[in-house]
């Protein structure tokens, strides 16, 4: 197609919290390495020329921080949203010359990979409907929502199902999508109306041509885990292979107060102060201001915010700490996001490992919130889930066998007598071995008493010829 993309739309689900299956609720966009996430976003679509960017919001949103920040934007406040679809059908007028990019707001995109799909689409014919941004996911939750792909990256449909029927992982929608302007021939006006759920089937039925491109690594932010991952990604590449499109990252020179040891890369920002016996060990990113106080120990990966404090003895471990955060001595932060202004206490060793947590306003789902901690920690993400997890189901793993045994050991003369009226009722093995379907569709093995004759499976033919016989 000879078509230029030229224009985007950045959409930000104003009904949806960051992170909502993680724990941190807020309608802040989120930052990668102490930069606005949408700045990113902004930077890998003008660079490949598309300069028109159009941010989609709902009127609850902070979107009036993007206003005057000289990004550029040319924003839009709806009073709800209206799903992926329908939020895009005020824009039409703007929008239905040429084909055009729409990206939420929850999904990084490397100038390269955008790239990537621009060049594929010029390869495309006049039935071509679009091409969307998918990706392998592992499937974790019990019923999942799988794209259908053809062995010619074309997308056949949807299909829900259950994580028995696909244990490896899912094809999901990584929330890039490039569009024809023909899809608002299909987008009723004044209701809902989702682009996976409704708007895909339409194009399909109606004989176009969408075409899906894979992603081959993390891109979506939307859960803690996610968000951590990229960013640790994301330092490490901006640090040790000198990413080109990170390269906004300048070190600063600390205060050095005595000899502390500084291993592997390190970037201070502005006026940080370290002090005697500190031990940095890369990578690991500063924001300005930042204070380490005596015998601290920072472990990377580790981004950290502006302004940032940490108390003397204080340890911190392949976490994510926003500005204004405070550890106190003794304290120990591994494998952790922190929110905004959050104070560790001194010597708290128990909160602070593999969680989230955050200072923001309480969120209304109170099934969530795990009451037993404090009010400032909110709720596991889902690293400290997956580690709960597998601590309880270590301990029910002990119990059962436990319990088994003991069983077993009550019961064993019993299980003899059996063993010995079997023997001398028929010939045979006292035991039955078969294969049986588990849980999540794994097999096991079965072993039980036999209560057949023996070979019972093969003689049902047999007797099977000998019934219809009779019956005939």
């Amino acid at each position: 197609m000879n078509a230029k993309v030229s224009k985007a739309v950045i959409l930000n689900k104003g009904t949806v919290s960051w992170f909502s299956k993680g724990s941190l609720h807020t309608h802040e966009l989120p930052s990668l390495l102490n930069r606005g996430f949408l700045e990113f976003q902004i930077d890998a679509l003008r660079s490949n020329d598309i300069n028109e960017i159009h941010l989609v919001m709902v009127e609850s949103d902070n979107g009036h921080e993007y206003d005057n920040t000289g990004l550029g934007l040319i924003v839009h406040r709806q009073n709800e949203f209206k799903g992926t679809a329908g939020a895009i059908l005020p824009l039409k007028e703007a929008l239905s010359n040429e084909p055009f990019i729409i990206l939420n707001a929850s999904t990084f995109v490397s100038e390269y990979k955008l790239n990537l799909i621009l060049n594929e689409f010029e390869a495309c014919g006049a039935d071509w409907g679009g091409t969307f941004a998918v990706f392998e996911s592992p499937c974790e939750l019990q019923y999942s929502e799988t794209i259908k792909v053809s062995k010619d990256s074309t997308i056949e449909g949807i299909y829900r199902s259950h994580r028995s029927q696909n244990r490896r992982s899912n094809t999901g929608l990584a929330g890039l999508y490039l569009l024809s302007p023909r899809c608002f021939e299909f987008i009723p006006e004044n209701t809902f109306f989702d682009l996976k759920e409704q708007l895909l089937p339409l194009l399909i039925n109606q004989g176009l041509h969408i075409r899906a491109h894979y992603l081959d690594d993390g891109c979506s932010v939307l859960t803690t885990g996610a968000y951590l991952r990229m960013q640790f990604r994301l330092l490490r590449e901006s640090l040790e292979v000198n990413n080109s499109q990170i390269d906004w990252i300048q070190s600063a020179t600390p205060e050095l107060n005595g000899e502390p040891k500084i291993v592997g890369n390190v970037v201070f920002g502005n006026h940080c102060t370290v002090a005697k016996g500190v031990t940095i060990i890369g990578p690991v990113l500063f924001g300005n201001h930042c204070s380490i106080a005596e015998n601290a120990t920072i472990v990377g990966p580790t981004v950290i915010g502006n302004d940032c404090v940490f108390a003397a003895n204080s340890w911190v471990q392949a976490s994510v700490l926003h500005d204004a955060v405070h550890v106190g001595e003794h304290a120990q932060v591994r494998h952790c996001l922190l929110g905004v202004g959050h104070q560790v206490a001194a010597a708290d060793t128990r909160n602070c490992l593999d969680a989230l947590i955050d200072t923001s306003p309480e969120p209304q789902d109170q099934t969530m919130v795990n009451h037993e901690m404090p009010q400032t920690f909110h709720h596991y993400d889902m690293l400290a889930n997956a580690y709960s997890i597998a601590k309880y189901q270590m301990k029910k793993r002990i119990f059962d066998i436990l319990l088994a045994s003991t069983l077993l050991a009550l019961s064993f003369p019993a299980w003899l007598l059996i063993a010995i009226a079997i023997r001398l009722d028929s010939k045979g093995s006292i035991f039955y071995a078969q294969k049986r379907c588990g849980i999540h569709g794994k097999e096991f093995p079965m072993l039980k008493f036999r209560t057949m004759q023996q070979n019972a499976h093969q003689m049902q033919d047999a007797l099977r010829d000998k019934l219809n016989e009779v019956d005939s």
